[in-house]
């Protein structure tokens, strides 16, 4: 199937957003219109109450014309707390409009909005297909994600102390997809042979870059595209970010999260995931924007 890219005229202005409830219908017709062979189909109804719930981070045109968009997704425990996601997944990441880093954008803003607003007791992870080589290098290179192996009888790492993956946990990411239980079982099998190259996760010590990279799109956001070889200037857009609250009402706490060592955030208990470590950050940044929900 070939791809149809969107080419923006030189200086074409396009909004950077989260969605909204209104959104819903247009960004289902955006995935189904544009579908990818590394783009793996949600179940509909999931994805349409992510997007209503402003899980979904988008880029538009002036025309309101999408050309990228990406999904946070929450995992629960089956046997827990249902309350509060155990792993947040990023994913559904579709772009027509290729050559403007905007995948390293939206893949930061959204760990960096989860994390104010909803981050796992656990992690955040994202799963990609193992010959997509170009997204492998922007996510364990420019976003500085490590992999690890999440199924059962592998260790992995939480946060300086090695820890089993849980299978329910892992089953239900595959389940997100529409598979049936039979199928996702014979998915997860085979999963435990394939090496640690699908699975990345955004670790606590990574979560200050992620607000540094989304910072240096809000200071500079005339973004260049050009030739590799010769370096040529192909193309040229500007990113508006009036609507997007990370820049704007929040930015004091992405500055400070892009100055903080989250490394350092509990040394006393390092196997804490993800929630743990943004009570202790706000905990001792009690001064934060009031639109910063309270510590979980």
């Amino acid at each position: 199937m070939s791809e149809q890219q969107y080419q923006p005229v030189m200086g074409e202005r396009f909004r950077v957003r989260f969605s909204d409830h209104s959104d819903t219908d247009r960004i289902l017709s955006f995935y189904d219109a544009n579908r990818h062979t590394y783009v793996v189909p949600r179940e509909w109804a999931l994805m349409e109450k992510r997007v209503r719930l402003g899980s979904e981070i988008l880029v538009e045109n002036e025309r309101n014309q999408l050309v990228a968009s990406s999904l946070a997704y929450p995992h629960y425990d089956t046997q827990g707390d249902n309350t509060h996601p155990r792993w947040t997944e990023f994913g559904s990441t579709r772009i027509v409009m290729n050559g403007y880093r905007l995948y390293q954008l939206m893949v930061a803003a959204s760990v960096v909005q989860q994390f104010i607003m909803e981050a796992p007791t656990e992690r955040f992870f994202a799963k990609i297909a193992p010959d997509n080589d170009k997204i492998h290098h922007l996510l364990g290179g420019e976003l500085a994600w490590p992999r690890y192996q999440p199924c059962a009888a592998q260790k992995l790492s939480i946060y300086g102390q090695e820890a089993v993956a849980h299978d329910d946990i892992v089953m239900k990411t595959l389940t997100t997809c529409g598979a049936d239980e039979a199928s996702a079982t014979a998915t997860f099998n085979q999963l435990r042979k394939i090496p640690p190259r699908m699975y990345y996760e955004c670790d606590a010590p990574r979560l200050a870059h992620q607000a540094k990279v989304i910072l240096g799109y809000f200071d500079n956001p005339d973004i260049e595209r050009r030739d590799s070889k010769t370096g040529e200037l192909k193309g040229q857009i500007q990113l508006d970010f009036s609507e997007l609250h990370l820049a704007g009402v929040l930015r004091p706490v992405v500055e400070l999260m892009a100055n903080t060592n989250f490394d350092a955030q509990d040394p006393s208990q390092p196997q804490h995931g993800m929630a743990a470590v943004r009570a202790a950050f706000f905990s001792r940044n009690r001064k934060m924007s009031p639109a910063v929900p309270a510590p979980v």
